[in-house]
Parts: C-alpha cells; sequence; structure tokens
C-alpha cells in the first residue's frame, strides 16, 4: 500500500506541476483586434497581446494588420488604444504612492507623488472626463482632465492622535476639486457630497453630472463582472489511515487496507476578474466516508493469546476552498487546485474488542477509541484536472488529520479523489 500511495501521490503532484507550468507557457500569448492612434494622430488596425491587466499597462505588444513583427509599444510611443471595452490614453501625471489600506497607515500627513508616464484607462469619456491608474505598487489613482492635462484627484488616508485616541483621517481634496470641475452645474455640491475614492462611487457622480446633459452621449466604462458556476460532482476515494500511538500500540501494528468508497456532493466556482478569469475560487460540498477493521494478535500457543480489533465507521460533509488556475488549450479546460478542507462527522464510531485467552480462561471485552473521537477533521489538498463543455475530470489528494483527539494519538489519512462533474453554465 505504501508504494502505491507514493506513486498515486507523485502521479498527481506531477500532473498539477505539469498541468500548472503548461498553462503558464500557454498563457504568454493572447493576440485580440485592436486600434492604436500613433503620436500623429494615425489610427492603426492590429492586434495585440490582450492580458485582461489588473494593473494598468507599462507597455502593450502590438502587430499591425498585414505585418507579422511584433512591435512593443509604450506610453511615449502612442497616443491611445482601444482594445475590447477598454480605452486607454497616454498620459504624463503625478501618481499617488500612499496605501489607503488601513494596515498600511502612517502619521503622515503629507502625500507621496512621483511623476510617471503611464497608460490610464478611461472610465468616462465625454466633456467631463474621468480616468483611473492602478500603478506598480497597486494603488489606486483618479484623474480629470483639465486642459492639456490630467489632474490628480487628491486623497489621503493616515493616522492622527486626537485626544488620546488614534483615529484615521482623510484628506478628501478629491470633493472639491471635483466641485470646481462640474461648475456649470448649480447642484455641484449635491453631486459631490457623499463621494468616495473608488471607481463606483466616482463614476456615479459623473453619471449624474450628465444625466442632466441631454444633447451629450457620453461613453461609460463597463467593469468586468465576477462570473459565477455551478456544478455537480461524484466519484470514487481511496482513502489510507495511518496511526501513531503511544496510547494505543496496537494500533500501529495493525494492517489497515486501502478503504474504496463512493463520493458525490455540489460546488460553486467564482471567477475572479481581471487576468482572462484564470483564477477562481472554488468551493465543494463533498460527502465522504471510509470504514476500516484491523487486528493485531499476541499469541503463545492456541490456548494463549490476545486479539485486539479495531473498528472505524466515518461519514463527513466537507467543505473545501480551492483556489482554482485554468487555462484553455483550444476546446478543453486545464486546470490545478490548491485548497483547504473542513469536515463535519455525520456518523462517527471508533471501537475495539480484545480477546483475551488463556487455557481454561476466556474474556472478550468492548471498549470505545477516542471516547469520544473527533468529529471536526481539517485537511490540505491539491488536484489537477480537465473541463470540456459542461462535463470535467479531476484527481484529487488530500492529507487529514483524521478523528483522534488525544495527543497521544494521530490518526492521519491519505485519500485520493477521482471526480466526474458536471458543470449547469460553461466556461
Amino acid at each position: 500500500m505504501k508504494i502505491f500511495k507514493k506513486i498515486l501521490l507523485r502521479t498527481t503532484t506531477m500532473l498539477a506541476f505539469v498541468l500548472l507550468s503548461h498553462s503558464l507557457i500557454l498563457a504568454q500569448a493572447n493576440f485580440v483586434s485592436c486600434v492604436v492612434v500613433n503620436n500623429d494622430g494615425d489610427t492603426l488596425k492590429g492586434s495585440i497581446d490582450y492580458r485582461n491587466w489588473e494593473k494598468n499597462p507599462k507597455s502593450i505588444t502590438f502587430i499591425k494588420t498585414g505585418e507579422q513583427i511584433a512591435t512593443e509599444l509604450g506610453p511615449l510611443s502612442i497616443k491611445s488604444f482601444k482594445v475590447k471595452n477598454e480605452l486607454y490614453v497616454s498620459a504624463t501625471v503625478l501618481t499617488e504612492l500612499s496605501s489607503s489600506a488601513t494596515n498600511d497607515l502612517d502619521y503622515d500627513p503629507q502625500l507621496k507623488t512621483k511623476t510617471d508616464t503611464v497608460f490610464l484607462l478611461t472610465l468616462v469619456e465625454g466633456p467631463k472626463r474621468l480616468y483611473y491608474l492602478k500603478n506598480t505598487q497597486s494603488i489606486e489613482n483618479y484623474y480629470i482632465k483639465t486642459g492639456d492635462g490630467f489632474e490628480l484627484l487628491i486623497y489621503k488616508a493616515y493616522f492622527k492622535d486626537i485626544d488620546y485616541n488614534t483615529v484615521k483621517v482623510e484628506n478628501k481634496k478629491f470633493t472639491g476639486q471635483l466641485l470646481l470641475y462640474f461648475n456649470d452645474r448649480p447642484d455641484a455640491n449635491e453631486l459631490v457630497k457623499n463621494a468616495t475614492y473608488k471607481t463606483k462611487s466616482l463614476m456615479a457622480v459623473f453619471k449624474k453630472y450628465y444625466a442632466a446633459k441631454k444633447d451629450v452621449q457620453p461613453y461609460f466604462y463597463i467593469a468586468e463582472k465576477s462570473a459565477t458556476y455551478f456544478g455537480l460532482v461524484a466519484g470514487n476515494t481511496l482513502t489510507q489511515i495511518e496511526f501513531n500511538s503511544v496510547d494505543f500500540p496496537s494500533l500501529e501494528k495493525m494492517d489497515f487496507p486501502t478503504n474504496t468508497n463512493f463520493t458525490f456532493g455540489a460546488y460553486i466556482d467564482f471567477a475572479l476578474p481581471r487576468n482572462l478569469a484564470r483564477w477562481s475560487i472554488k468551493t465543494d460540498l463533498l460527502f465522504t466516508s471510509y470504514s476500516y477493521k484491523g487486528e493485531y494478535l499476541v499469541k503463545v500457543n492456541d490456548d494463549s493469546y490476545t486479539k485486539t480489533s479495531a473498528y472505524f465507521d466515518f461519514s463527513y460533509m466537507k467543505i473545501s476552498p480551492m483556489l482554482r488556475y485554468k487555462h484553455k488549450l483550444n476546446n478543453i479546460y486545464l486546470f490545478a487546485n490548491v485548497g483547504l478542507s473542513a469536515g463535519l462527522a455525520q456518523t462517527a464510531s471508533a471501537y475495539r474488542t480484545i480477546e483475551t485467552k488463556f487455557y481454561d480462561y476466556h474474556d472478550v471485552k468492548t471498549s470505545n477509541y477516542f471516547d469520544p473521537p473527533r468529529k471536526f477533521e481539517q485537511g490540505a489538498l491539491m488536484g489537477a484536472g480537465v473541463v470540456y463543455n459542461n462535463l470535467s475530470f479531476e484527481t484529487r489528494l488530500e492529507l487529514g488529520n483524521g478523528f483522534s483527539n488525544q495527543m497521544g494519538t494521530s490518526s492521519n489519512t491519505t485519500t485520493f479523489y477521482f471526480l466526474l462533474g458536471y458543470q449547469f453554465k460553461k466556461y
């Protein structure tokens, strides 16, 4: 069994590694149609290596229609480019480097800025414009178009001690900037008074502004939404249990064969936005079970022996949140998962019988192991597989801590899953 377990362990690990490595290699190119405007104002059609960027791209790889050679283009090389529903414009701007995350705040009220030449994502296009930048430090900045330049909307969060208490203070100068920007509206104060330094909130301000401009048809960026997928799975499990015990030495000496059982359940898969939806959070809810019987015999002769028999029967409802990476290859998706599992026992039985015989004396005693056994099992898992249309196959390895709740006894489990799945909506 140990050899079989090692083979399966290595096979699953290698399969996950190969699939993930192969996917990462294949993911290096994703050319889609785009339009580029060069510095002379000429419009060039072609394709770019589209990465569904989480951060604004520092450069793009462009192939002009009718040509074969790819060209690297930065914000100094072109005025703008449009791909899918994303319009990027070149700009030299001030970018703020201070994080607004509470865990990263300090007591410095001063802005930490630098000048950079970047591609800004257009959120609103019209007489009044709004732009977005997620810089290399993953800090989000917003800009408005003023004349020929781009003005940074200023926001800064920091700590300050007030009356012996540390409080979070916000410099929301951007609301004043927007008041001046919308000075053609008498209700400008109402437009911006509740604005926060977030994409959804700022775009809502601009939408309210343009709602009264019936003669203007502005462009509003439509953010990519996360997709959610549901499915059912069923298959087989191969579970091996291994005891290390100072409380019950006989457990270590028993040979427990691999248990084969049926498993089934459902899952939900949340595709994370950006990055071409390759990453997702997948959560399974599975019913699993295993049962074992083992014996250990200490025998002097047929009239003098002690036989210890162990019986274990457990079933679980397991929830398994996992991080999934997938990549499309022709008509199939290859994927690899890594995550955790938590199982709540639905049935839990762990007991032993000790049969003692010494010539005319014969006795059989039954008692519980781990009274009561642990009903909450934790584990770590990894797996890999393939999706074709609505169908999937996955092999998965799970390492769990079993059902022993005693300090002197461990009951580690190794489970291999072979799962067939049906997804109601295709990727």
